[in-house]
């Protein structure tokens, strides 16, 4: 009986272990689609991406009912990172949508592991113009809108179908008649299948977005695609020989009217877009700050029909009593089916200074939206922020005698002394002790202080003295700042490892005003660079990292020793030489 309740709990044993362990080693099975919009009788690409071991095969049934499954390929690829190794797999599977509207690829399992759903929207058929259903090859360019504002974003894509085999392609870039117009390539080119006018279709896309800059009529000059007709040799013909007919394509040119900004929107910030969100993140509650203490903003304005270079700074204005560390903003661009959408963010470090009652104002940004063609406006709301001062640390005491409380019979016992005379010394000695050591420590001090200003004073009238003075002041000021640096390196705190890195910079470039560790990386450069780099990453990052501070403080020691050993140049020769 006993061996079996054992045999029982070990078998309880590990199933509990393999249900908490099993889901950690689950695959990740990400499902993508490489367009999202389309039009009927055309294919799309369902992509997989796998990451770790799959619990079982893929199952493509579920997408029979609503696609046709033209073909399907898969391939594996393996990485060994610091003696970790990462395996990931790729499905790629092309899709014929069988109707139209909102279609949704369900989930694909692969055993007990599944991927996500994606969702794609097929619009009407095409309809050809008259003599292009029977051609071999064919261009079709489309620009929305006809009708735009001033920097807003229009979209150009170029089709070229494809119902033979050819060799040698290529296709020109678009020109615009605006010499300033900004035009960028939309990712890279796609490829898919297409019926069109009952006839099968390989089709080449290619996306631009245009950001007009001058009012009126802006032309869209023709592309040109150029190929060579693949044809069959004859029999008893060299083999090795082209055989084919030159083939160029010119497509048709397109105008679009371009309007100027609207007269009630010229004394602010020129926004068109089609949607703009702001955010914003803390890295601790807001509401309540200490004195001394850091903590970070973050403000984020998302711009969808604009470039990150369109957008505005958007954090312009702090409320006094705080210390504040901007960093470099940090701009990109996303492009989706839609088109370009910029991303500006910005990340502040605040240190408030003084206690009290302060009102983070709000932020108002004014735009134009470019589908409803009216101004809108976006708001990050104002913050009431109270400053608390530092918790003061106190060294240990020794224990005073509790006071009876009243009702309570609770008698402290007596210290343990020979006689009355040791009770007295004992207790007089330890409610005294941190203040002798206290003005112990600050008649060293005083004495330190009395013994530089010594030093100035008597070697006041020799310069160079007087530059070993100052050299020993900033000494002394950098020997603080790196053991304060030093201390929160090793306790891996990051915010204080920025502060204290800012305090050592500043005393290491005496006079110049050093407020982003950006900007001393670049001063410094090489391996103390790269470590500070890696804190800024650490600092704002979106995913917490585990950082380890003790790589920075072996850099910044290795910097310098480096420096101690440069020759020091001889000034005193200057005169020497008029």
């Amino acid at each position: 009986m006993v061996k079996l309740t054992m045999t029982l709990r070990m078998v309880l044993f590990c199933l509990s272990f393999m249900a908490a362990v099993g889901p950690i080693y689950a695959a990740t099975i990400n499902a993508t689609v490489d367009r999202s919009l389309l039009n009927a009788g055309e294919s799309v690409q369902l992509t997989l991406n796998v990451k770790g071991d799959p619990d079982g095969d893929p199952d493509f049934s579920p997408l029979e009912s609503n696609f046709n499954v033209l073909s399907q390929n898969q391939n594996r690829s393996m990485q060994i990172i610091n003696g970790s190794v990462s395996s990931t797999r790729q499905w790629v599977v092309t899709l014929m949508p069988k109707g139209q509207g909102v279609i949704t690829i369900p989930p694909i399992a692969f055993g007990a592991d599944v991927s996500n759903a994606v969702t794609i929207t097929v619009m009407p058929a095409q309809t050809s113009r008259p003599g292009t259903a029977a051609a071999d090859i064919f261009l079709q360019v489309k620009a929305e809108p006809k009708v735009a504002h001033v920097q807003a974003q229009v979209l150009y894509t170029v089709r070229v179908y494809i119902a033979r085999n050819v060799t040698d392609a290529s296709l020109t870039e678009p020109k615009l008649s605006d010499a300033d117009a900004v035009i960028k390539k939309l990712g890279k080119d796609k490829r898919f299948d297409s019926v069109y006018m009952g006839r099968s279709y390989q089709v080449v896309e290619r996306r631009y977005a245009i950001f007009p800059q001058q009012s009126g009529k802006l032309t869209i000059a023709p592309v040109t695609f150029d190929a060579k007709l693949v044809q069959s040799s004859g029999f008893g013909m060299n083999l090795f020989q082209q055989f084919g007919q030159n083939k160029r394509l010119r497509s048709e040119s397109i105008n679009i009217n371009i309007k100027p900004i609207p007269a009630s929107q010229q004394t602010s910030t020129w926004l068109p877009a089609q949607a703009i969100k702001l955010q914003d993140a803390w890295t601790q509650d807001p509401t309540t700050f200490k004195v001394g203490e850091a903590i970070t903003r973050t403000v984020t304005l998302t711009a969808t029909g604009l470039t990150a270079a369109q957008l505005p700074e958007i954090m312009k204005s702090t409320p006094k009593g705080f210390k504040v560390y901007p960093d470099q903003p940090v701009l990109n661009d996303e492009v989706h089916d839609s088109g370009i959408t910029g991303v500006r963010q910005e990340k502040m470090a605040m240190i408030a200074t003084r206690p009290g009652h302060y009102v983070i104002p709000k932020i108002t940004l004014n735009w134009w939206n470019t589908r409803t063609q009216h101004q809108e406006t976006a708001t990050l709301p104002e913050r009431k922020i109270n400053v608390v001062a530092a918790a003061k640390t106190t060294a240990p005491t020794a224990a005073a005698p509790q006071s009876k409380a009243p009702g309570t019979n609770i008698v402290p016992p007596p210290p343990v002394v020979a006689n009355n005379a040791n009770a007295q010394v004992v207790q007089r000695f330890k409610p005294s002790f941190w203040r002798w050591l206290s003005a112990f420590l600050g008649a060293g001090w005083l004495g330190t202080l009395l013994i530089i200003g010594y030093r100035y004073t008597r070697n006041k009238k020799t310069p160079k003295k007087k530059r070993n003075v100052k050299k020993e002041d900033v000494s002394l000021t950098r020997k603080m700042t790196g053991k304060n640096l030093r201390q929160a390196c090793q306790r891996n705190d990051v915010q204080a490892v920025k502060v204290a890195l800012l305090a050592w910079a500043n005393s290491l470039f005496p006079g110049q005003e050093i407020t982003s560790i950006g900007d001393l990386a670049k001063r410094l450069k090489g391996p103390v660079a790269e470590q500070i780099n890696a804190l800024n990453h650490a600092l704002y990052s979106p995913t917490p990292i585990d950082w380890q501070g003790q790589a920075l403080w072996d850099a910044i020691q290795s910097y310098s020793k480096k420096q101690k050993k440069k020759p020091v140049e001889k000034e005193d020769l200057a005169h020497l030489y008029p």
